[in-house]
């Protein structure tokens, strides 16, 4: 449920930083791009900090304890 609380408070963030879609129509599609892979980089980023200064191991993410 925190994990999902923390993703959720990433994505409103990064939605408030990300321009509108009007704003994007007179770019290029290779802007558009770069905008895209710096948003979905960005949230990752955070979202990868946030669990870190919660005390949540994201390679537990990855790796279920039943797997180990």
């Amino acid at each position: 449920m925190a994990q999902l609380c923390i993703a959720l408070v990433v994505m409103v963030q990064i939605a408030w930083l990300a321009p509108s879609a009007a704003a994007l129509v007179s770019h290029s599609v290779v802007e558009r791009v770069v905008w895209t892979a710096v948003l979905l980089g960005g949230s990752g980023l955070l979202y990868l900090i946030t669990l870190r200064l919660t005390g949540i191991r994201y390679t537990s993410l990855l790796v279920p304890p039943s797997a180990r």
